[in-house]
């Protein structure tokens, strides 16, 4: 269960970075995490039946870390939407201010 061990690692910096507003390393977290995913899934249905070899509570504890990983991803989601429409409103106040700030030195250009 190595790999389990890995993404629960995984899911802990994507938490902090979360916390720490430190958005620029979320795609290199969701590249790390997807091939995490990739390989516990792989692993998880090599041997060709439903419960892909693993004892129930393997199984188990699989479920429940990818369920916590999706409520991190959920909040992440959730934080870059927030953050996303704040810029927007900033730009459309910015673009604005740059309208009236030009409106202004036209009007005072003219004295």
């Amino acid at each position: 269960m190595n790999s389990l061990n890995a993404l629960k690692e995984l899911k802990i910096e994507l938490n902090s970075a979360l916390e720490l507003q430190q958005y620029h390393g979320l795609l290199d977290l969701d590249t790390r995490i997807k091939q995490q995913v990739t390989e516990i899934m792989s692993c998880h249905v090599v041997s060709g039946n439903a419960d892909g070899g693993l004892r129930k509570d393997e199984s188990e504890n699989i479920k429940k870390e990818f369920v916590d990983l999706m409520n991190v991803y959920q909040r992440v989601v959730s934080k870059c939407q927030d953050k996303s429409n704040d810029l927007k409103k900033a730009c459309l106040e910015l673009k604005a201010s740059k309208k009236n700030t030009d409106k202004y030195l036209d009007v005072a250009g003219r004295f």
